[in-house]
């Protein structure tokens, strides 16, 4: 199967589109700078898409220069899409690096592999290209390079949002939270970059398999802009939701009634023994927002989230303690993740350490 006509038209269209994109993000006055990382993510995608276009439609044997603009960006587009999710929120990410521009290493070593294509003249462009598969440094150590980048910084990525996810009760990934759109639709990327790679490497290489690189930036594009559309403070540098409360009181006679519920609900079907419990399965369960939820127990209880379903664990921990005798068991029993967390809790009530009390009842 051959690269029709339609092709390089329909991807030439997107990349125009993700420029403009782009340069709306950058142009906006209130872009925090999130955006504007963000805004030269979705640009080098597009100019990556131009450059396949080049390739595939073989305008490049008479304008070589048009070819290999995207050659280093590989190992750029990781890091840029992991800088755009710590900068949007501002919010301290759970991997520290002190040196930044440590992200960007990568990026020098491969433009510095590459200057020689880059102020090389037509005829020696053209020479590169026709022996490129020769160096296996261009067709497999910068391309697994590459991969590796795109691979590492989903990781760092995906764990910071599980991150923010913990620390402001919320569900981004399992849910059509916007920033879980975003990340699913670089992610995809990244699988399809494996495809393209393992085909490389087994000898089926095609134009076919490099429309799917092309429409992983595509779709990256599209998500984005379908986003700003669908929620205009993208274009503004929309932050995560972590507001805690609403602005406005929610009745008292309401919130009271709620609570009782609640105790109700947790009592009966001891959603506390749930280790993965989150404030918003709750608030589902009860038909509520999970701001108004965490309100009604503020309100009501004077706790947080957390605290309200830890209270419960530990007095279930007390009815147990002289039944378990392994601390660990007691403490998988009654929710909690792990050991260290419980005996925490624990000894905050209480003021003793599990193994401290069951000493002293005995």
């Amino acid at each position: 199967m051959e690269i029709t006509s339609f092709w390089p038209i329909f991807f030439i269209a997107i990349g125009i589109q993700g420029l403009f994109l782009g340069f709306i993000l950058f142009l906006q006055k209130n872009s925090n700078k999130g955006n504007l990382v963000l805004a030269l993510l979705i640009a080098l995608f597009s100019i990556s898409i131009f450059d396949t276009v080049v390739f595939w439609i073989g305008y490049y044997k008479e304008n070589p220069h048009l070819l290999g603009l995207s050659l280093s960006f590989v190992v750029l587009y990781g890091p840029l899409f992991y800088i755009y999710l710590v900068r949007i929120n501002k919010a301290n990410t759970p991997v520290k690096i002190k040196n930044k521009w440590l992200h960007f290493v990568p990026f020098i070593i491969v433009l510095s592999w590459y200057l020689p294509y880059y102020f090389s003249d037509k005829v020696g462009k053209l020479e590169l290209i026709s022996n490129w598969n020769n160096s296996i440094i261009n067709a497999l150590l910068v391309p697994f390079l590459g991969l590796l980048s795109l691979l590492i910084y989903a990781i760092l990525s995906y764990r910071h949002i599980k991150w923010l996810e913990n620390k402001y009760e919320l569900k981004i990934i399992k849910s059509n939270h916007w920033l879980g759109w975003i990340y699913k639709s670089y992610s995809f990327f990244v699988v399809l970059n494996f495809i393209h790679f393992f085909n490389v490497i087994s000898g089926y290489s095609s134009k076919i398999s490099d429309i799917f690189i092309a429409l992983g930036y595509s779709t990256f594009i599209y998500a984005i802009g379908y986003l700003s559309l669908k929620m205009s403070k993208l274009l503004n540098g929309i932050k995560v939701d972590t507001t805690k409360y609403q602005a406005n009181s929610l009745p008292e006679k309401f919130s009271k009634e709620m609570f009782a519920k609640l105790v109700e609900h947790v009592q009966v079907n001891e959603s506390f023994k749930n280790n993965e419990i989150k404030l918003l399965d709750l608030a589902e369960e009860l038909s509520l927002t999970s701001h108004q939820l965490s309100q009604i127990i503020n309100q009501n209880a004077n706790q947080n989230f957390s605290e309200f379903i830890n209270s419960y664990r530990v007095k279930e921990a007390l009815k147990l303690i002289s039944q378990i005798d392994r601390i660990n068991l007691l403490a998988y029993e009654v929710g909690f993740n792990n050991r260290t967390t419980f005996n925490k809790v624990f000894k905050k009530t209480t003021g003793l350490t599990p193994t401290q009390y069951k000493k002293s009842i005995r």
